[in-house]
Order: structure tokens, then C-alpha cells, then sequence
């Protein structure tokens, strides 16, 4: 089923206006049609969706965007303008509903749009392992594709690994938010790294608010605090935080472990809030009860500022080591906050360099350990929190959305020389997928700041 919201009067002009052949068309900005979920949809790549279209727009102020926005059945969005990052048109689509992948293909093309840029993580699309986001809607279309990959698997069932494979052969670009996904594309799904951007997950620029200031806001009073956030659900590693308390208690009785957020919708529909209970109960039963607090709803941006003001260590505990981005960790960086992770590849790259401190998986003892380092040492906390805000600048939304600017100007302008695009299966057109010259590669991104103390 589709349902069109349109936040123009008379877009459907665009189809009659000429185009300039020959003239960059950077002067009109590009048109650009996300996939994705979307707002008010509360997930993370929602909200990056959300985020990343209006970085574009105050890059390039005269492009247009749109989004093609993927809703479960059961969890219909009423979407109207002004819609969420400024966006101009949003299109639903059914996630369960193969044929309306195809009708919005041929809608982006009719609104005039030059580009599609799709989110791609396997669940948030239909079909097997969120197929028809290939299957009905990419093979359906003309228009270039340039896919941004937020799940990659270090061990994809056959399935998996045959539809990401399909996914990066029928885009003009694949962009991945770490250098080491260079490294797994090329091993495990065959894809050559020359046809891939790293482009970082963007942050927003969070005002300097004194600690002090904020835990009197939150009500934490003076106490130490330990934050992690993001919508809840198993498979983050809470557990191994909230077993690592009895020993940072022993020497730091007044610390406080603060999880915010709201359960996952996905989650709270199969189970409601039988997760978030039983880690309550996990509290209760170590004797920390009084050391954890949650926070149970959704945070927008300026909750989230006051949190991370407020929190001295930020914990990731994921107990996956192939998570190839974390948002949260991104944000925590932006932030300045000293961060102790388990060392899931996004972290490694991220603040392996002397940004932040590794704990092993599932060892509560070793977190608890690194997390002492933190709260025991000011002169080490300070010198994270450098390095980590240095770091986070690198990665500010201004930056991304100008990156994502041209990239998605230089596969509109490739189209126009070359406006039909061949079947993705030939091997004249995958040798045509190059990355474009002038564009600034992660590796420069990355290696410029190797170093701690970028």
C-alpha cells in the first residue's frame, strides 16, 4: 500500500523543467530520493536518515529531497509537513507489501528525482532477510543508487551475502562509515573496495554544558555517572554492565549506571517490556538496585546533550564483534565523553587509537576495571575527553552532509552522460563503478586522524 505525502505545491513540474545539459548541476542541487525508515518512526537509522537529509540541504540549499519511508503493517506513520529534516515529499510504503516497492520506483522517477539513496540494514526492509528493497524496488528502476550499508556480516547466511552482493552491483557507489568494512566487502562478498566510499556516521554539534550543571538538571546530584542509551533491546550487552557494578560499588559506592531510552518497538510488540523487567531484576538481585536507573522514553537531541554533559564514563558493552557502526558511540565522541567499549570492530577503529579504553566481551570484570581507570583518574578522563571531542569535530554533520553532496552531485551529473543504466549483471557496467575522482575517500578521513591526539 502507498500513501503520498506531498510537501510541494506543483512538484510534479519538475518533470517538465529542462535540463541544462553540460552545466553542473550543482547550481540547482541534486534531487535525491531516500529509502529508508523514517520519522516520526523511532529507530536509529530513521533518525540518520532524517539527519543526513538535512545536512544535505544546508550543504546544498537548492537540492531537493525526498524518501521513500518503510513502515510495518502494524506500525503505520501519519506523516505531514513540515516533515522531519526538512525533507519535501515523503512517500509510505508497506514493508510487507512487495508491489508498492515498484510503485514508489516509478514514482521517484515520475517526481523527477536523479538519485536514490538507499539505507540499507536487512530489517527494515520485506521479504526474506529484507529482499524486496532489491527485488521489487532497485529492479524496478532507472535511476542511479547510491546504497549506504549500516549492517554488513562478517558471516551472512547465503541469502544475506547474495542480496548485499546484488545491493552494491546495482549502485553507482556503496558507502560504508568505517575503514574496516573495506576490508569484509572485499573478502566476504567479493565487491571491489575501489567502488566504495567511507564516509563517517555524522554527529551534531553538542553545546559544552559543565557536568556539574548537568547532573543537577538530571537530579544525579555529585554521584559518578555511567550512561549508555539507544532504544533497548537484548543483543547491546546490558547485562554485562549491570554485572560489573558490584565491583565498580565496592570502590566507587556512589556511582550510578543510567540506561536510556525507550524498549525498541520491534521488541515491545513480541515481548512488551519483559527485557527492560528482567535486567531490573538482575539490578535487584546483585544488590545495585540503587545504582541503576532507567530512563524509559525517547530522547530527542537536547535530552540526549544533558545526558552525555552529565555522564563521566559512556559504556558500550555489545557483545558483537562484527557491529560495523554504533550511532551512540559516534555521539558520545562528538560529545567528549570518556568511553569504555568492548571491542566490536566500529570501536576498535574508532577509539582504539587512544580515544577511549577496550574491555574484553562478556568479562564484567574487565569493564569494571577500565571504568575505575576512568572515574580514579581525572588526569585520565580529561585526556579522553580531549582526544574524543577533537576526534568527534571530524565527524560533524556539516562535513558529512557536504561530503554526501557531492557525492550524490557526481552520480546525478554521471547519469545525464550516460542516463540509461544497463543491466547490473553485466560486467561492462560493474566495471563502469569507480568511485569518483575529487571525492575525499574515508581512508583520508580515517588516517588523518590516526593519531590519539587528533
Amino acid at each position: 500500500m502507498l500513501e503520498h505525502q506531498d510537501g510541494l505545491e506543483g512538484l510534479g513540474g519538475l518533470r517538465g523543467r529542462p535540463r541544462r545539459m553540460g552545466l553542473p548541476s550543482w547550481r540547482t542541487g541534486p534531487r535525491v530520493a531516500f529509502v529508508s525508515s523514517f520519522p516520526p518512526r523511532r529507530c536509529g537509522i530513521a533518525s540518520f536518515t532524517a539527519d543526513l537529509a538535512r545536512s544535505l540541504k544546508r550543504a546544498v540549499p537548492a537540492a531537493r529531497t525526498g524518501v521513500i519511508a518503510v513502515d510495518p503493517s502494524w506500525e503505520r506513520m501519519e506523516r505531514r509537513p513540515p516533515y522531519a529534516g526538512e525533507v519535501d515529499q515523503v512517500l509510505s510504503v508497506t514493508l510487507e507489501d512487495a508491489d508498492s516497492y515498484a510503485a514508489a520506483a516509478a514514482w521517484a522517477e515520475r517526481q523527477g528525482y536523479e538519485v536514490i539513496s538507499v539505507q540499507h540494514e536487512y530489517g527494515i526492509f520485506g521479504g526474506d532477510h529484507g529482499e524486496y528493497v532489491v527485488t521489487h524496488l532497485l529492479r524496478a528502476t532507472r535511476l542511479p543508487v547510491v546504497t549506504t550499508l549500516h549492517t554488513i556480516l562478517r558471516r551472512p547466511n547465503e541469502k544475506q551475502r547474495q542480496l548485499l552482493v546484488e545491493l552494491a552491483a546495482r549502485s553507482r557507489t556503496v558507502v560504508v562509515q568505517a575503514r574496516s568494512a573495506l576490508d569484509l566487502l572485499e573478502r566476504v562478498y567479493g565487491i571491489d573496495r575501489a567502488r566504495v566510499l567511507v564516509i563517517p556516521h555524522g554527529t551534531p554539534d553538542f553545546p559544552a554544558i559543565p557536568s556539574a550543571a548537568a547532573k543537577a538538571r538530571l537530579g544525579f546530584g555529585q554521584r559518578p555517572v555511567l550512561l549508555t542509551y539507544g532504544l533497548l533491546s537484548p543483543g547491546k550487552g546490558i547485562e554485562q554492565a549491570i554485572q560489573a557494578l558490584p565491583q565498580v560499588t565496592r570502590r566507587q559506592p556512589d556511582v550510578l549506571y543510567v540506561v536510556a531510552g525507550q524498549t525498541h518497538p520491534n521488541v515491545r510488540k513480541l515481548s512488551g517490556e519483559a527485557y527492560r523487567q528482567s535486567l531490573i531484576r538482575m539490578a535487584a538481585e546483585l544488590g545495585v538496585a540503587h545504582n541503576v536507573q532507567f530512563i524509559d522514553r525517547y530522547l530527542d537531541l537536547e535530552d540526549l546533550g544533558w545526558l552525555l554533559a552529565a555522564a563521566d564514563v559512556y559504556v558500550l558493552p555489545y557483545p558483537n564483534e562484527d557491529q560495523a557502526v554504533s550511532g551512540t558511540l559516534s555521539y558520545a565522541l562528538a560529545a567528549g565523553k570518556a568511553v569504555v567499549s568492548t571491542p566490536f570492530r566500529y570501536a576498535r577503529e574508532l577509539i582504539g587509537p587512544g580515544r577511549g579504553l577496550l574491555c574484553r566481551f562478556g568479562d564484567p570484570s574487565s569493564l569494571a576495571a577500565e571504568v575505575l581507570r576512568v572515574l580514579e583518574s581525572e588526569d585520565l578522563r580529561r585526556t579522553l575527553e580531549h582526544r574524543a571531542r577533537a576526534f568527534g569535530q571530524s565527524m560533524s554533520w556539516e562535513i558529512v552532509g557536504a561530503r554526501y553532496g557531492r557525492l550524490f552531485e557526481w552520480v546525478a551529473g554521471s547519469a545525464r552522460e550516460e542516463p540509461a543504466v544497463p543491466d547490473a549483471s553485466s560486467a561492462a557496467w560493474a566495471a563502469k563503478m569507480v568511485t569518483p575522482r575529487g571525492l575525499p575517500l574515508a581512508g583520508d578521513w580515517s588516517q588523518a586522524h590516526s593519531q590519539p591526539g587528533r
